[in-house]
């Protein structure tokens, strides 16, 4: 995803999640000898940054739900590819230990937010990567549509800032709903999911109305910067 203009908090948040993303890549390939991909930010990692501003919930915290939440889309992308990848020189007994550890590695850092609800819509999110995970490896369609997953998973990081930030009901609604959008939006856009372009704009103007609930503030507005740059930016299946 190539971003707009981002404020220096943003950019400061998002060089602190990626230096932890990289700095447990590179224990683990000490360790195992197993390469990872390169790595960039994906929209969920951003929308819970700028989410987190809303009541600006301490920068630890929202860097450590950020990071987890990157590492648990990393682990289980290492999980998804057992059934794709064909490449002899990939040793599959590394690539199971790799993801098994990147996921341990996530869920430390999930934990070290010490907040249950937080932590359970962490718990959520690794339930329906699992469940769709063991799909793929048992099913013989590789292009199944994935749409419904990443809402579900889009929705559960959100609504988790907004348990982060002590928001009310309404508002951690408004999140979660977001965040769904956001989900579909991003399976659109990277091929994941088999519904009609078309359907895009709408989902975009939902998604904004989904903000209606929150503060206006810097915060908001780049929760929406980062649907149009979805919506403007060519995103690749890796990124997801």
């Amino acid at each position: 995803m190539i971003p707009s203009t981002q404020p220096l908090w943003l950019e400061a948040d998002l060089e602190a999640v990626e230096q932890q993303v990289l700095s447990i890549q590179q224990k683990i390939n000490a360790i195992l000898d197993f390469t990872f991909s390169r790595y960039e930010t994906s929209p969920l990692a951003r929308g819970i940054l700028s989410a987190a501003r809303l009541h600006r919930a301490g920068p630890n915290q929202r860097q450590y739900l950020a990071a987890a939440c990157e590492l648990l889309l990393i682990a289980n992308r290492i999980h998804s590819q057992l059934r794709l990848d064909n490449n002899a020189e990939t040793d599959p007994v590394a690539q199971v230990l790799a993801g098994d550890a990147v996921f341990a590695q996530s869920a430390l850092l999930a934990a070290a937010i010490e907040n249950l609800e937080v932590m359970r819509s962490f718990t959520n999110m690794v339930s329906i990567l699992s469940e769709e995970t063991l799909l793929l490896l048992l099913e013989s369609d590789s292009g199944q549509d994935s749409t419904t997953m990443w809402m579900r998973v889009y929705a559960e990081g959100l609504g988790a800032t907004g348990q982060l930030c002590n928001l009310g009901g309404n508002e951690t609604a408004a999140l979660r709903s977001f965040g769904e959008h956001l989900g579909y939006i991003v399976a659109l856009r990277t091929g994941a999911s088999a519904s009609p372009i078309e359907s895009l704009s709408q989902q975009v103007t939902d998604a904004i109305d989904d903000l209606n609930p929150l503060l206006e503030g810097e915060a908001k507005q780049q929760l929406i910067v980062l649907i149009m740059d979805l919506v403007s930016a060519g995103i690749e299946n890796r990124h997801l």
